[in-house]
């Protein structure tokens, strides 16, 4: 496991939480000299990342090619692996709107299609969404399906092109914790996070009940790295990464707890529907104990999340 076979890998989405994360462990797993050799990151724009797993005594930084490279670069060095990350946020749907969202996100896929033509036997990861599986299984949506729910059709859509190209895993994220967060107001538990920084009452909003299924992004990633490195088929089915389910009023009041705030305030109505976006953690529960792997608590993904915001 720890050279890959020597073969090229490529890492897509780069500089996105979960990108970054995938670039971490594999530092974890890698010698300094034969990451230098094998890896190739990739993020809609060029750019440097240093190391995040060396320590500063071994601490480089390397390169971040355009995504829009990849295909010619596999054309010319075929990769062995592919651990695709690169999506465009949900969250810059309404800045683009529609229309430009679906053109941006099947212009990646079709990229990294293409890069996987050119890499003839490479194993995929594809990180997917939980927001896929409204569309599981179903005919093609037709593009009204697609306008309503532009983020889980693309992902559904993208699933099943690299699957019909290559061996893939596809590893279905609903809600993520751990360090590399990137906006983090944006996110439950980012937001609670800020105001324990800043030694804040968490207030919460909502009249619903909100349930969220939270993995870990270095167990998420750790086990799509094992599955890469093994000669294991593709599962049967998308993998939901749900370790951990919660509440965001037990979420609020786990996170005043571990940092001393003053006691959450909720006004959930019972009587209303809970709003629930997760899934049975056994399947990814089992999957990482397959590769020797254990989750964290959710207390340990609040401290790891709570541990990168802090830098």
């Amino acid at each position: 496991m720890s050279d890959f076979q020597s073969k090229l890998i490529a890492v897509t989405g780069a500089t996105g939480w979960v990108g970054k994360t995938a670039l971490h462990e594999l530092q974890r797993i890698l010698e300094p000299d034969v990451f230098r050799q094998q890896v190739r990151a990739y993020a809609s724009k060029p750019g440097l990342l240093s190391t995040t797993a060396y320590g500063q005594d071994q601490q480089f930084d390397y390169s971040v090619h355009p995504l829009a490279e990849l295909p010619e670069h596999a054309k010319k060095e075929p990769y062995g692996y592919l651990f695709h990350a690169a999506f465009f946020p949900r969250s810059g749907l309404d800045a683009v709107g529609v229309d430009a969202y679906i053109a941006i996100n099947r212009e990646i896929t079709r990229l990294v299609c293409e890069a996987v033509v050119h890499s003839p036997g490479v194993r995929a990861v594809n990180i997917s969404s939980g927001a896929a599986a409204a569309f599981d299984p179903t005919v093609p949506a037709s593009e009204e399906k697609i306008a309503e729910n532009p983020y889980g059709a693309l992902k559904y859509e993208e699933e099943v092109r690299i699957r019909e190209l290559t061996a893939s895993l596809i590893l279905r994220i609903y809600t993520l914790s751990g360090r590399f967060m990137t906006n983090p107001e944006i996110y439950a538990l980012g937001d609670f996070l800020l105001k324990a920084r800043d030694g804040s009452q968490i207030i919460l909003k909502s009249k619903n009940r909100v349930v969220r299924g939270f993995g870990h992004a270095g167990n998420i990633v750790a086990s799509g790295w094992a599955w890469l490195a093994s000669n294991h088929p593709p599962l049967d089915a998308p993998l939901a990464t749900v370790s951990e389910e919660t509440d965001l009023t037990s979420l609020a009041q786990r996170v005043s707890r571990l940092f001393s705030l003053p006691e959450t305030v909720s006004s959930v109505d019972p009587g209303l529907t809970p709003h629930v976006y997760s899934s049975d953690p056994a399947p990814f529960l089992g999957f990482l104990s397959t590769y020797g792997l254990s989750a964290l608590t959710l207390d340990e993904q609040i401290t790891d999340t709570a541990a990168g915001l802090n830098g």
